[in-house]
């Protein structure tokens, strides 16, 4: 498949950011970029038809601190 269901929750309010970066560090897109979002649960489609095999590293970065997901693509 070319896209995954990211779900997270956050326990108060918060201004977020999602990125996905490759396994050398290099920025490879944004998801969400500075956006208010409500204590909660949260999801959006992570779309992978534009990455290549390898390792990923999914972060959701909020004022509370950073979360890194490693995400492997596989074609």
């Amino acid at each position: 498949y070319d896209a995954s269901t990211v779900r997270y929750t956050l326990t108060t309010d918060d201004v977020v950011t999602i990125r996905i970066i490759d396994a050398v560090g290099g920025f490879s897109s944004n998801f969400i970029t500075s956006e208010p979002q409500t204590a909660g649960i949260h999801e959006f489609n992570l779309i992978t038809a534009d990455l290549s095999s390898g390792t990923y590293f999914l972060t959701i970065t909020g004022t509370r601190g950073t979360i890194t997901i490693p995400v492997t693509v596989t074609r």
